[in-house]
């Protein structure tokens, strides 16, 4: 285990580039699960069979990342999915889906113009009544930013000893913020006003890592799925069971058991 693991530091780095997200992800492994090794990835000659599959070549930021981690499930493929290799597709307009959220609601894609980049931007497309979010909108200035948003948004679907998921109303959001350290990370996505989601904070706590998203409107009282007007949910993710059960001890419990 990595005792010198910064996570809010180098996580802000390793959204700089792909030699930082990379070494982001190796700590980040090494220290909330376990040390990344050379069976975590595909060889290259699996990769080279879906370039030829495919008919073309892929950024270099991809074949790195599949090398690196592509089969570690805790990291890629827990709750939504980075396609594997013998999985990717091109979809017209849209380019190379390289990461679908696991009811099809959105789909993340490389524009085929920009393959030859080492580290392309990508877009992304959402299941909404906006026409223009349907044919794909930017998402992400590199892949490899991308990538790294992935492996931290996979860290929440971890194990249940380790996880938790909360609704929060509106006077529990502010309480969040005095609870916990706001991280300096960028929120990437679309502005998709027909779905739920809406402005995005990152948090850390002692062996904790948190991420509260503020929905638009309060959820209806007749709603299954959410808390009665509900106004942000929290997810929650430590790296220890044992700092799972410190934490929810300070957080009110309404917080995470509404439906009872």
């Amino acid at each position: 285990m990595s005792d010198d693991f910064d996570l809010a530091t180098e996580a802000v780095e390793g959204f700089q580039d792909r030699h930082h997200a990379w070494r982001f992800i190796r700590r980040f492994a090494e220290s909330w699960s376990r040390p990344l090794s050379k069976d975590d990835g595909f060889s290259e000659a699996e990769i080279d069979a879906a370039e030829k599959r495919l008919g073309l070549q892929l950024p270099v930021a991809l074949r790195e990342a599949y090398v690196l981690f592509g089969k570690r499930d805790d990291l890629c493929h827990w709750h939504n999915r980075l396609q594997r290799p013998d999985e990717l597709e091109v979809f017209g307009e849209a380019g190379l889906l390289y990461h679908a959220e696991n009811q099809g609601c959105w789909g993340r894609y490389i524009r085929l113009t920009d393959l030859h980049l080492a580290d392309p931007p990508t877009r992304e497309s959402c299941d909404c009544l906006r026409v223009e979010h349907q044919s794909g909108v930017p998402y992400a200035e590199r892949l490899s930013a991308a990538l790294v948003a992935m492996v931290l948004s996979e860290a929440f679907a971890g194990p249940r000893e380790q996880a938790a998921y909360g609704e929060l109303l509106t006077q529990d959001i502010s309480e969040v913020d005095r609870l916990f350290t706001r991280m300096d990370l960028p929120v990437l996505g679309t502005d998709c006003t027909e779905a739920p989601r809406g402005e995005g904070r990152w948090y850390i706590g002692k062996d904790a890592l948190l991420y509260l998203s503020v929905h638009r409107e309060m959820c209806d009282d007749d709603d299954p799925w959410n808390r009665p007007r509900s106004k942000g949910s929290l997810r929650v993710r430590t790296r220890t069971p044992h700092a799972r059960r410190r934490l929810m001890e300070t957080l009110p419990s309404e917080w995470f058991n509404w439906w009872w």
